[in-house]
């Protein structure tokens, strides 16, 4: 519905488009541009001539060989889950086993217990 037909129903206060209202069957109603005023859609038109639109085509296309050059910043790749998963193990394969590299966690533990391992060791030639 257009703001510019649609009537308030002084009776009911139903909004409707017709001469009487839908709802109720009365005739009296009040336009809604009494209290919401709307513009004439007519007046003020901004009419684009040929030039202005084969420039902004133009800018368009500027824009989209950028693009493909390069010039632009382009957003970081978004990458999916199941891309930062490990493979799975094919133990029916002869040595499928070792083209997976070990866990993060397991590398993190052992270089923890290599650390505690050399400090133990500081700390027994200190004392003797």
């Amino acid at each position: 519905m257009q703001l510019r037909v649609a009537r308030l129903c002084l009776d009911c206060e139903e909004l409707h488009a017709d001469r009487r209202c839908p709802r109720c069957a009365s005739a009296s109603y009040a336009f809604l541009t009494n209290w919401l005023p709307c513009e004439e859609r007519r007046l003020g038109r901004d009419r684009r001539s040929a030039a202005n639109a084969a420039n902004q085509v133009s800018a368009v296309v500027q824009s989209i060989v950028r693009w493909f050059r390069g010039d632009v910043d382009r957003p970081a790749l978004a990458t999916r889950r199941s891309d930062l998963i490990q493979p799975v193990l094919k133990h029916d394969e002869p040595g499928a086993h070792a083209a997976v590299p070990p866990p993060a966690e397991a590398q993190a533990t052992e270089a923890l217990r290599s650390a505690a391992a050399t400090e133990e060791k500081g700390i027994a030639s200190r004392a003797s």
